[in-house]
């Protein structure tokens, strides 16, 4: 998990009293990461899916080997409004 507080663009000085503990604790530390929706890189649904999979047998102790090509083009036919959250749920679904 990644927090920005204060905002990025905020002036340090404003938010805390220069030389404090929390001034020095979040200078330096902290970085914006931006997950894309999972529709904007559909070339890699085939790589996530083996890997959700594989991660999927280790945790519940399964051995399924892969999918079809049917069902990876049925996941790129998809608009997957999320992010590979939304993904791994749907492997989690029953």
């Amino acid at each position: 998990m990644c927090v920005s507080w204060p905002p990025l663009r905020c002036r340090w000085n404003s938010w805390f009293r220069p030389g404090s503990s929390a001034q020095t604790l979040f200078t330096g530390w902290m970085i914006r990461i931006v997950a894309p929706p999972l529709r904007e890189h559909l070339e890699d649904l085939s790589e996530l899916t083996e890997e959700l999979i594989a991660r999927l047998n280790r945790q519940l102790g399964l051995s399924v080997e892969g999918v079809t090509e049917e069902v990876i083009h049925m996941f790129q036919d998809y608009s997957w409004p999320g992010n590979i959250r939304e993904l791994q749920t749907c492997w989690k679904r029953p």
